[in-house]
């Protein structure tokens, strides 16, 4: 009987599964498979991608951050705004502007919490928590867009909006783009929440040539701002989306459309229950018919008030005043004529004007003592002129 050859002490007998003049292979089977080792290499690569991405990106916004405007002028807001001429009834028969400029500033205290609500709930419902950028916002805005093939919604948050106003061109580019983004991203650094909303809410367009609420309660509503009901607030804040084409004076289906959604945004957020909002939707959107009936009704004394106010403000003075939109309004066509410096030939050479100010840098409201006529003449009997300020 032959018997088998016993190995080497130490030495064990080869496995089956091992290959010839080489180590059996270790550990579980999964990790010697080709789907792991696929993996493992697409992460290797996809770090790679990753990394270089991030160079890009820290390339680009540095080489567009650099020279990019200061910021600090906005926490000085004074904006242009409408210089108001009224007769003793407290009725606007003139305005005085420039371009752009018919708007009467209101400080954040004055206006309505509702609004501020209503505008927050629409433009931007993560205003409060951002920090100038909704990063949500801008994912889920590229779905949508993404699924429709337009551009349906947009990831532009209200400090963004206020940088593009105030700082930037209207331009569409790559670089301005990228740019925005980094002085919303300053802007709130440098002023509050509040402060923001109200270089906003003075600021936008409303439609009509009228700019800030305050103008545009006025127009639509022949109220103040602070007067507003909820449905009157919520339409003013449907209306910077697209002031023109949600005009309820040109386009009043589309604009009670716009309100309903803007009080079911107020509902979704919690700032009003669904009764309310369904109340103010069913609502009819009460607008006054002339919001300023006697406006333009005594060009004469507008042009009186124009060349006081000039006068009254000196050489320097009149270049800053002319700059904030004081002579913009051309008088009338007899006022062209008349000597500056004269009034009317109607009006009494007793007549006197004098001028109160509190501070050079600020518009002014003038009103006149006497009540408009078609004439443009105060009634018989004396009479005062006095130019007061709004603040």
């Amino acid at each position: 009987m032959r018997l088998a050859p016993v190995g080497r002490p130490g030495k064990r007998a080869a496995r089956p599964n091992q290959r010839r003049g080489g180590k059996a292979p270790s550990g579980p089977a999964w990790l010697r498979s080709r789907w792991f080792r696929f993996l493992k290499w697409s992460a290797v690569v996809g770090l790679c991608l990753m990394a270089i991405l991030s160079v890009v990106v820290a390339l680009v916004f540095w080489s567009y951050g650099r020279d990019l405007p200061r910021l600090d002028s906005l926490g000085d807001y004074k904006p242009k705004e409408v210089t108001i001429i009224e007769d003793r009834d407290g009725q606007r028969i003139g305005e005085l502007y420039a371009e752009n400029s018919r708007r009467t500033f209101v400080p954040y205290a004055e206006l309505p919490r509702m609004l501020v609500d209503a505008v927050v709930a629409t433009e931007d419902e993560h205003f409060w928590t951002h920090g100038g950028i909704d990063y949500r916002g801008m994912i889920r805005a590229f779905f949508v867009n993404l699924r429709s093939g337009d551009t349906r919604q947009g990831a532009s948050t209200i400090t963004q909006q206020v940088v593009k106003t105030f700082v930037l061109s209207p331009e569409k580019t790559f670089k301005r783009k990228i740019q925005e983004i980094i002085l919303a991203r300053r802007l709130e650094s440098e002023l509050s929440k509040e402060e923001i909303l109200t270089l906003y809410l003075n600021q936008i367009y409303f439609g009509h040539g009228r700019y800030g609420v305050q103008e545009a309660a006025r127009f639509y509503f022949g109220k103040d701002v602070g007067e507003l009901d909820v449905g009157q607030m919520a339409m003013l804040a449907g209306l910077p989306q697209s002031p023109e084409n949600l005009s309820p004076r040109k386009h009043p289906a589309a604009a009670k459309t716009r309100q309903a959604h803007v009080l079911g945004r107020l509902a979704a957020t919690g700032k009003l229950t669904r009764d309310e909002a369904k109340r103010w939707i069913d609502a009819p959107i009460a607008l006054v018919a002339t919001p300023f009936p006697r406006l333009g009704a005594a060009p004469e004394w507008v042009g009186v008030g124009r060349e006081e106010l000039l006068r009254g403000k000196g050489t320097a003075g009149k270049a800053a005043l002319l700059a904030r939109g004081a002579e913009s309004a051309p008088p009338s066509t007899s006022a062209r004529r008349r000597p500056p410096g004269t009034l009317p030939a109607c009006a009494p050479s007793t007549a006197g004007a004098s001028s109160a100010s509190r501070s050079p840098d600020r518009p002014t409201r003038s009103s006149s003592s006497w009540p408009s006529s078609a004439s443009g003449c105060p009634p018989a009997g004396p009479s005062t002129a006095r130019s007061t300020r709004r603040w």
